[in-house]
């Protein structure tokens, strides 16, 4: 693998403007957070570049390298001193070469989270207010960190641990990098149980329709996209035989059911047009084993299962699951590792009548995270996929891929 790290994107990958300006909004940033601490003002960045090698299968071999810049704010209105319970929030991207799904591998899952085409602009901003026990949001907003995600496969680099796949292979939605507008409704029965609805423009566009997500165009005919979720969270309010008011995260259970009510392809009769799509989904994030120091960390399984009619959809239905361990050796506490799987069977009626198709598309993912500091990771990366994009001519692909993040 061509793996030369941080000296090969500054001398080989970047133009000298935008390692300036990387430079430049990282010091801006630094000084930014130091003198508001405690204040309305919430300021974070992020950059992430990752190198890809496909040494074996999918189209052709070969490397790649591309990167993402995050800045975002955040404005708390009550520390601020005007009201309480709101915070307004924006989120800009930079997205900057070319990943190995588009060049190399062909796989419908896309086996890195960060890859996208060439982008500039905004990705969310959004106003949230906080009532009793509601929470209303309104604006463009990224479906993914409210809904259909796992909380532990967020560490995996492969796309579909983050929204189910029976959603993100089927439906336009509202997730990285193109966010639309929506409205949102969250309702608190207890700490351990949430109700979450949301409905959001059924048609964000494309970076290449729309440039930099400025636009907004909110049709009928293009439909809306409507989410529900239930959450459990399990919370373990005891701590070292001490009884805690906050209490530990160790597990959640989600079930949620969406429904599209734009125009969708009839894969059962193709000259027809269905208006209308929907499917359920349910995820499951658990510790199993938590280390007796801190009990936030140890090994936790997670899993997604989603279904979806066979009639309109390109899959009917998804697995993924995983195994994750944090802090496994005593010297590294912060570091992850982790084995996770995908599976995506397509549609019944796509086999009959595509004979180019297999059943499905699956990986199996390995990965090891070194944690450096509050600000630093590394993390390398194994993939094999099966049958990539679903189809029979391209043979099983093997990538790797080396992640660095510095986020302040």
């Amino acid at each position: 693998m061509k793996l030369i790290f941080l000296v090969g994107y500054f001398n080989t990958f970047s133009t000298m403007k935008t390692k300036l300006l990387t430079l430049l909004l990282f010091s801006f940033v630094l000084q930014i957070n130091a003198q508001l601490v405690n204040g309305p003002f919430e300021f974070n960045t992020s950059f992430t570049g990752e190198f890809a090698d496909n040494f074996k299968g999918g189209f052709k071999q070969g490397d790649a390298y591309y990167g993402l810049e995050q800045l975002s704010l955040n404005f708390n209105t009550e520390t601020a001193g005007f009201w309480n319970g709101g915070n307004f929030f924006i989120h800009l991207l930079n997205i900057h070469g070319t990943g190995a799904t588009a060049k190399y591998v062909g796989d419908m899952m896309v086996l890195s989270n960060i890859e996208a085409s060439d982008f500039t602009g905004l990705f969310e901003i959004w106003y949230a207010q906080n009532i009793g026990k509601f929470m209303f949001l309104f604006g463009q907003h990224d479906m993914n960190t409210e809904f259909a995600g796992t909380k532990y496969g967020e560490n995996f680099l492969n796309s579909t641990y983050g929204v189910v796949s029976n959603i993100a292979l089927n439906i336009p939605i509202s997730v990285y990098p193109i966010a639309a507008p929506c409205l949102l409704t969250k309702y608190y029965f207890s700490d351990n149980l949430i109700l979450k609805i949301a409905s959001y423009d059924g048609n964000p566009g494309t970076i290449e329709s729309n440039k930099h997500n400025m636009k907004w165009h909110l049709s009928s005919s293009e439909g809306f996209m409507n989410i529900a979720e239930l959450q459990y969270t399990v919370i373990n309010h005891n701590q070292n035989g001490i009884t805690t008011s906050n209490g530990i995260q160790m597990g959640s259970y989600k079930l949620g059911m969406f429904y599209h009510t734009g125009p969708f392809s009839n894969y059962y009769d193709s000259t027809k047009t269905l208006k209308g799509n929907y499917g359920i989904y349910f995820i499951a994030d658990q510790m199993i084993i938590p280390k007796p120091s801190k009990p936030s960390e140890g090994l936790a399984l997670m899993m997604e299962v989603g279904f979806s009619p066979p009639k309109l959809n390109l899959i009917s239905y998804s697995i993924e699951g995983g195994i994750r361990y944090h802090g496994i050796l005593p010297w590294r506490t912060k570091d992850f590792i982790g084995i996770a799987f995908t599976y995506a069977r397509l549609s019944k009626y796509v086999l009959l009548n595509d004979i180019s198709r297999s059943f499905s598309e699956s990986s199996i993912e390995a990965s090891y995270k070194f944690q450096f500091a509050n600000h630093y990771t590394i993390q390398p990366d194994f993939q094999y996929i099966i049958h990539p994009g679903a189809l029979k001519t391209v043979p099983n692909a093997c990538v790797g891929l080396l992640r660095f993040q510095l986020a302040l």
